[in-house]
């Protein structure tokens, strides 16, 4: 596939049984082919088209993923903070100096519930990681407490609720051997809590303990307190004996403090039944009653708020919450050495979007108050934003993932190369059909936006085909479901000046109606290929063709050979260097699919290729050609009764399929994700998909072995090989490019075009160890001045590989 050309492997809306889907197991490795045939040219106008395209974009300047690559094939990272979130939990984590966050609702109010655990690693740029920790973790939840057990530097996790007014009352501890993180079920002996939700917890340092509070439960509305002994640990009920009168303390979803110089616990806010309270209550811990707080000019009454304790300061800060009039952003101190006066901070900067059910933590290396995740009635926010304390106060965000689209699967996705952005369309949540446009930056941090073009644009569909056309701008989009038998139309999305929608009328007789077919761009011929689908119940077979010059036509084409089944939702990608497209799996009236086709566009012939070791049968894979090693990579899948996580090359220069073994705790196994290859950053990008527990809406990365993006060292280095940009870039004339070796040895530094095609050969033989510079003078391997446009190089030492990315100007 040449960058801005994608193959959508089509996928279904709906999918029967998933509920019983498991995953299976990540196996093998895989040896690189890099075998060449260069007797394709691509066609001049497309790279002209590209040199456009990035003669103004800047190399990339986010940051390379923290951990080295340790397996032969690559390693996955996700793109974007954990899922947007609510309900969650989150602590400091000093030892580490980062955030924790565990569990909590995904997504929409009737979202999954989680267990996935992440960090936020707070030294130098703020990056999400999310963690592997050994042993059985806690079962999905939301509503439930964690503290920061700071002697024994462990996080301490208790109830929650798992699943409608269900809720359990296990203690669980998540412990570092090193880095490591280990989940441990705690054991504390008959006496505990009621099983409940939506509680308080702070950590008593002064006794060494954690302290539950109020919340809810199956039988109502809790006013006890407990206490658990974190040397034991041993549960004991410290409910007072008795509440003043006429006085309501039983709540939940209130915030709680501690605070140790009057060995006090301190709440305030929360609701009992529709009533949005804005009172607060100390408990002396020597013994006692609740008392109300004498306070005065409290905040509005709220719910779902978050709060922690300023030590220095001597103060409670609490933000946002749910009110009477909706989600609020408001940020309130409370002094607890005396006075008791509630003061509304206004800080400088813009505060969060108003929310509720999110966390917040105080790390007191930066004198910050950190908030993640929660949300209001449209959905849950993934952003994270920090309120600085240090001098006066100020808002700003820490990562802003922008507008991340609705969860989503069967969409339709495209590399706009002359914007270096991923470009979505469509798809489908659950049973709702989606007509939407987004778009993922890949030039620099990654931050979603949403595309409103003009125009009329398409009706709401899911697994509909989109290529991108980079001669004129624009992405096609043809077909799809909607709920009927199957789309017919087609749709041109262009991008330059103000985005709109128009509707195509091609000459010719059209393809019928249909979804879950694959598209490609074919870039000597300039146009776009459609290939089978289904209409209906009907699986077809066939192959059509819409020229995209000023008159576009629909042509169907007759390749001679035995073609493939008939079939859909199979996966299909662009060869440029034999001119071909390659097709892989999918379903049809016999089941599901595992085999693999090519057709020769220059003779217009099918083959069926023997390829070996075939991943299992499978419909909507995510799948993408890989240009550095001239490969097909395919990504999850669904057989009607597994989903699957693995992900697959087949290598084209003499096929044979090989399972990847990768690093990194990758995506939920999952179906109807797109995938595109991100030439920029030499990785393949996935979005979205359905997974066991709904749609998605989160991206991924998947480095290949050797790319750059896993890893650069610095000047002079001796950990490693080093490769710098080139400079200047971009270029209008020579480049100079630098690099380093650890140690003497072979080692080749090339250039590619996009194709994946070697335009020139640097560096070649035995190198000595140390820095070099080498001057790239625009020359190709022929001679003549390389065209205007974007390149890659590689170097390549020691069986290690590195990219990097050039512009040439006109």
């Amino acid at each position: 596939m040449l960058v801005g050309s994608f193959s959508l492997g089509g996928a279904m809306s709906r999918h029967p049984n998933l509920s019983d889907a498991r995953t299976s197991p990540k196996v093998a490795a895989l040896g690189h082919s890099r075998a060449r045939d260069h007797r394709f040219e691509i066609a001049a106008r497309l790279l002209f088209s590209l040199s456009l395209a990035f003669s103004c974009i800047a190399p990339s300047a986010r940051a390379a993923p923290a951990r080295a690559l340790t397996s032969a094939d690559g390693r996955w990272a996700q793109v974007f903070p954990p899922g947007a979130r609510r309900g969650h939990s989150a602590v400091y984590d000093p030892v580490h100096n980062q955030m924790l966050v565990f569990g909590g609702l995904l997504g929409t109010p009737q979202g999954a519930y989680s267990n996935d655990l992440w960090a936020l690693h707070l030294d130098g740029t703020p990056t999400w990681e999310k963690l592997k920790p050994v042993g059985m973790p806690p079962s999905p939840r939301t509503g439930h407490s964690a503290i920061w057990d700071p002697v024994r530097q462990r996080m301490v996790v208790f109830g929650g609720e798992v699943g409608s007014n269900t809720y359990v009352n296990d203690l669980w501890a998540l412990t570092f051997v090193g880095n490591d993180p280990t989940w441990t079920p705690l054991s504390t002996g008959a006496t505990k809590p009621q099983a409940r939700g939506y509680h308080a917890a702070v950590y008593d340092p002064l006794a060494d303990r954690m302290l539950i509070c109020l919340g809810g439960s199956n039988t109502g509305i809790l006013n006890d307190v407990w206490a658990l002994s974190l040397t034991s640990p041993t549960w004991t009920d410290v409910s007072p004996p008795a509440f003043p009168p006429g006085v309501l303390v039983a709540r939940l979803q209130h915030v709680a403090v501690f605070d140790p110089a009057y060995n006090r616990l301190v709440i305030f806010g929360g609701r009992n039944g529709g009533s949005y309270l804005n009172d607060g209550y100390v408990l002396y811990m020597g013994g006692g009653d609740w008392q109300k707080l004498v306070d005065t000019g409290p905040p509005s009454g709220r719910y779902g708020a978050s709060a922690f304790f300023d030590a220095a300061n001597g103060r409670m800060l609490v933000f946002g919450g749910q009110g009477s009039t909706g989600p609020l952003n408001d940020t309130w101190t409370l002094p607890l050495n005396g006075g008791l006066a509630w003061a509304q901070l206004t800080p400088a900067g813009t505060p969060p979007a108003a929310r509720s059910g999110h966390t917040a933590v105080f790390d007191p290396a930066t004198d910050r108050m950190l908030v993640f995740g929660g949300g209001d009635a449209s959905g849950a926010f993934s952003d994270v934003s920090e309120l600085a304390l240090e001098s006066g106060s100020e808002w700003s965000p820490l990562i802003d993932p922008g507008n991340v689209p609705t969860p989503r699967n069967a969409h339709s996705a495209v590399f706009d190369t002359q914007r270096a952005r991923m470009l979505i369309f469509g798809g489908a949540n659950v049973a709702t059909f989606l007509s939407d446009v987004a778009t993922l930056s890949l030039s620099g941090d990654p931050v979603w936006s949403p595309l409103v073009p003009g125009g009329t644009p398409p009706g709401a569909r899911s697994s509909q085909s989109a290529i991108y056309d980079p001669v004129r701008d624009r992405v096609i989009v043809f077909g799809g479901f909607d709920g009927g038998a199957g789309l017919g139309d087609t749709w041109e999305l262009t991008l330059a000046g103000t985005p709109a929608w128009s509707p195509l009328t091609p000459s010719g007789v059209p393809p019928q109606g249909r979804g879950g077919h694959a598209a490609i761009y074919d870039p000597v011929r300039d146009r776009m290929l459609v290939l089978s689908g289904r209409s209906g119940a009907l699986y077809q077979s066939d192959v059509w063709a819409l020229s995209m010059g000023d008159n576009p036509t629909w042509t169907q084409l007759s390749p001679s050979g035995t073609p493939p089944g008939a079939r859909a939702f199979h996966s299909a990608i662009y060869d440029p260097v034999r001119d071909r497209v390659v097709m892989f799996g999918g379903t049809g009236p016999s089941g599901f699919l595992n085999d693999a086709w090519a057709l020769s566009l220059g003779g217009l012939a099918w083959t069926q290729l023997p390829a070996t070791s075939p991943p299992p049968a499978r419909q909507a894979s995510a799948a993408c050609y890989d240009p550095i090693a001239d490969r097909m990579v395919l990504f999850g899948g669904y057989d009607g009764n597994t989903l699957y996580d693995d992900a697959w090359a087949l290598s084209l220069a003499s096929p044979a399929w090989s399972s990847l073994a990768l690093d990194g705790d990758g995506p939920a196994a999952r179906t109807g994700a797109s995938g595109i290859y991100d030439s920029i950053s030499d990785r393949m990008l996935v979005f979205g998909g359905r997974t066991a527990i709904g749609s998605s809406n989160e991206s991924w990365s998947l480095y290949f072995a050797g790319s750059g993006r896993l890893g650069v060292n610095p000047p002079g280095s001796s950990a490693g090989l080093w490769l710098a940009p080139a400079r200047p870039n971009p270029s209008r004339a020579d480049a100079v490019i630098e690099f380093a070796l650890p140690t003497a040895g072979q080692a080749t530094l090339s250039v590619f075009d996009l194709s994946g095609r070697a335009v020139r050969t640097l560096v070649s033989g035995t190198q000595p160890a140390g820095r070099q510079s080498i001057r790239w003078d625009r020359r190709t391997v022929s001679g003549s001045l390389a065209p205007a446009g974007v390149y890659f190089y590689a170097l390549n030492a020691g069986g290690t590989r590195l990219t990097r990315r050039a512009v040439l100007m006109p």
